[in-house]
């Protein structure tokens, strides 16, 4: 759950602050109709996770892909080992022995893959020995007899013999003690542990009822589970019922995974906004170029202009001032403050509104018809 919503929220600022991603790329006037935003990232986390499709809000920079790969495979993962465990879960039984019991065809008949047998001379040897129909096992046991209940059973642990007939108490005992021993099946051929009292003993009676009361108070019981059963019987049973599944230790390699591609998503956004600086900084040169390139031929173009315009000043001075529709005047503009206007008799046509004004005979009027500045304005008439 955690995992989900960290990478959502990685997967969107990658995806907001990347210069590649949608909201960088979005629409001129800025809005964010085309952009990954917050509920689009925890969207498309979820439908990676759980296989239900991503629908349209998906990660445009390449920083924000290489996180959401990485994501896809962590899920991929994940429902993988869930499915596992979860299967491990609803399949799961207690492990059966390989025997069911006495009763069982594989003991009643001779087996060469299994060995069964007991202590030889012993009261479960004679037990046997009286069962007419346990004859056809105990021709097979016989050979295969030990001497005492320690060596069969440390042949049991090692895997030599395959099962050991002896009495349940001690059995059970061993059992306790090595969760790889069970007992197996029913109890058979029962009988009792007794106390020997000499014949018509005043204490037969006293011990007969004490016997009892231990029993019907569960003192007996208590008994054999601590001395007997012992705690590491708990033990083996859970031992038994665990099924053997994934946990969080052994998922914590995916988790890195997980912890990787974060880190690896925000490397490459630095790297995305080091190489969108750099692509920045390449356009302004180039703009820059192509300003100074455009204003080198404007100021081209304007020299041939003025070179055109200086040709034609001196066709006209040379041509004189015959024509009235192509005289050019020039007026010097930096004296042209201290210049007093025209007078009427000798005002250029089109100073109508020179004419008008009075203006004092003893002005100096410096005109050139012909001279040309690079200061100068012109009015053609």
């Amino acid at each position: 759950m955690v995992s989900v919503h960290v990478v959502a929220l990685v997967l969107y600022l990658l995806d907001r602050f990347s210069p590649f991603g949608r909201f960088k790329l979005a629409n001129t006037d800025g809005t964010e109709e085309d952009a990954l935003n917050l509920s689009s990232a925890v969207w498309f986390a979820w439908g990676v996770l759980l296989n239900s499709g991503i629908g349209e809000g998906t990660p445009r920079s390449f920083s924000a892909r290489v996180l959401g790969m990485v994501w896809a495979g962590f899920a991929m993962i994940i429902v993988a080992s869930y499915t596992a465990n979860l299967a491990a879960f609803l399949v799961l039984e207690r492990p059966k022995t390989k025997l069911t019991g006495i009763n069982d065809a594989r003991l009643r008949n001779t087996m060469e893959n299994l060995t069964c047998a007991t202590v030889k001379g012993s009261a479960v040897d004679m037990y046997f020995r009286r069962q007419v129909e346990l004859s056809n096992m105990y021709r097979t046991m016989e050979a295969n007899n030990y001497d005492t209940a320690e060596e069969a059973i440390r042949d049991i642990k090692i895997g030599k013999l395959m099962a050991f007939i002896w009495d349940s108490s001690r059995l059970e005992f061993e059992a306790a003690q090595d969760c790889e021993l069970v007992t197996a099946g029913e109890l058979f051929g029962r009988s009792g542990y007794g106390i020997g009292l000499q014949k018509g003993s005043l204490w037969a009676d006293a011990v007969t009822l004490a016997i009892l009361d231990f029993h019907e108070s569960g003192f007996m019981e208590s008994l054999d589970n601590h001395w007997i059963l012992r705690s590491n019987v708990q033990q083996c049973e859970q031992l038994e019922k665990a099924p053997n599944t994934l946990g969080l230790k052994n998922m914590a390699g995916v988790f890195i995974v997980v912890g990787v591609g974060i880190i690896g998503g925000i490397g490459l956004i630095i790297i995305e906004v080091a190489y969108k600086k750099h692509q920045i900084r390449k356009q302004k040169k180039m703009e820059l170029a192509r300003h100074a390139a455009d204003k080198w031929r404007g100021a081209i173009e304007k020299r041939k202009t003025l070179r055109a315009s200086i040709a034609a000043q001196r066709r006209i001075q040379s041509n004189g001032l015959n024509d009235p529709t192509t005289v050019s005047l020039a007026v010097d503009t930096v004296a042209r403050s201290n210049v007093t206007p025209r007078s009427p008799g000798r005002a250029w046509p089109g100073d109508s509104d020179i004419r008008q004004r009075p203006i004092p005979r003893s002005d100096d009027i410096r005109l050139s018809p012909a001279a040309y500045t690079a200061n100068v304005s012109h009015l053609i008439v």
